[in-house]
């Protein structure tokens, strides 16, 4: 079976590939993806390596976010749902360039694995987040503090070595108010850092 490829933020080319990504099992997508995803570690690998600095100062925050307007969810719900299995099969089918993720719950933590093609390369990735108020310190100072987002996640990501550190996550998220955006009913600013 041949799987086709996605690069980058590109979406699916038909809906037959976005099928096959949900409908192969984690181990026969990473049977297929075997070859490029070893590659692609050893690319992340040297890229990382050959540029790597102890100093923070070589590091920097790229900041988006998105707001949502939903009749039945606020930001408490929102969050709530962001640690369901539902939210993992949500994520998995928004981004294209997503050929794997797996969710695991710990008490206050929680685990990601993630198969992915970032600048054209295969790689797989882990992130544990804290699921609480979790600010930047002093070992992140190159994060946004996102001082008035009252829900935070913060975890660094490590190839699939689990040694090195492939960047940092951070997501926040707060409630707006509709009528700020001329809207009806309240809404919810998600940023990731």
């Amino acid at each position: 079976m041949r799987f086709p490829k996605t690069y980058g933020n590109k979406r699916p080319r038909n809906r037959y590939e976005l099928k096959i990504k949900q409908e192969l099992s984690e181990e026969d997508l990473g049977f297929l993806l075997a070859e490029p995803l070893y590659e692609g570690d050893n690319f992340w690998n040297d890229v990382i390596h050959s540029h790597k600095s102890t100093s923070t100062a070589s590091k920097w925050a790229v900041r988006t976010s998105v707001t949502g307007f939903f009749p039945l969810m606020n930001h408490v719900r929102f969050e709530v749902w962001r640690e369901t299995s539902d939210a993992d099969k949500a994520n998995f089918a928004a981004h294209p360039e997503n050929f794997g993720q797996h969710t695991t719950e710990e008490s206050l933590l929680r685990h990601n694995s993630v198969r992915t093609s970032w600048a054209g390369n295969m790689t797989g990735y882990t992130v544990t987040l804290e699921k609480r108020d979790a600010h930047p310190d002093q070992d992140r100072p190159y994060l946004d503090a996102l001082e008035d987002f009252p829900y935070q996640s913060i975890g660094d990501m490590y190839l699939r070595d689990d040694t090195t550190i492939f960047g940092t996550l951070h997501i926040g998220l707060r409630p707006v108010k509709g009528e700020d955006f001329q809207k009806t009913n309240d809404g919810i600013e998600m940023a990731t850092v």
